[in-house]
């Protein structure tokens, strides 16, 4: 990761610098401690030798506290069911927040970085004013339900936050996702605990099978090119 981020071409707008990326790279590393049963090799994510290819997927998500339609206590439940999981992740956080060490007790069992960046740092906080903000919330039908413009910076921060995580790549995969961290908003519908949230490598022909169920229903499927990115609209959301 670290070759890669000396290696960063300039940022294109509208990032006005590496900021994004170097809170992944100086992140807070969780669940690195333990030896993966596949591979029986330690990750040793600060050093400049390659992590071996464990993983088919990195999830990316974030969290960040302000006023909007869902409580912060909401927020707190929900994102059990997506911290379970055991892709490895990258989660974003508001730094120096009780929130970092939430994700510190819930990760310890899957390779994780907390990159923590300031709300007010963020992409969407700094190339855009906070009157061009004020007025997207003014002209929003649903501006009485999101309650602030807070909500509108983080939609258009998922592509800024998921497109670094690509470039640096920490954890060697060909697959990336961003999932909100409030998705599952009951713990029965998230994946068994410390079981993949994806389950086919769907950039892979001919091995998008459910490696720990052994299901080739997938097996002839047509993968996902590496430099192409899939969109799923999720319907019916609760």
């Amino acid at each position: 990761m670290k070759a890669n981020f000396k290696s960063l071409p300039s940022p294109p707008w509208p990032q006005l610098d590496h900021s994004t990326a170097q809170a992944i790279a100086n992140g807070i590393l969780v669940g690195f401690n333990t030896t993966d049963i596949n591979s029986n090799t330690d990750i040793d994510i600060n050093t400049d030798t390659d992590i071996p290819t464990m993983f088919n997927n990195t999830i990316v998500t974030a969290y960040y506290a302000f006023e909007s339609k869902h409580s912060v206590k909401e927020y707190t439940n929900w994102m059990k069911g997506l911290l379970q999981t055991s892709d490895p992740m990258i989660v974003f956080l508001q730094p120096n927040t009780p929130w970092v060490d939430i994700i510190k007790q819930h990760r310890k069992h899957a390779p994780t970085i907390i990159a923590t960046l300031e709300f007010e740092k963020l992409v969407m906080s700094t190339t855009f004013t906070k009157e061009f903000w004020d007025w997207q919330h003014q002209i929003d039908t649903e501006r009485l339900v999101h309650k602030s413009s807070g909500v509108y910076k983080i939609w258009n921060e998922k592509l800024i936050f998921l497109y670094n995580a690509i470039l640096l790549n920490p954890f060697q995969t060909t697959g990336y996702a961003w999932m909100d961290i409030g998705y599952f908003r009951q713990i029965r519908d998230a994946p068994e605990p410390q079981t993949p949230l994806i389950k086919v490598n769907y950039t892979h022909p001919n091995n998008s099978m459910n490696p720990t169920t052994n299901d080739k229903s997938h097996k002839n499927s047509i993968p996902v090119p590496q430099n192409k990115v899939l969109f799923l609209h999720v319907r019916n959301d609760p």
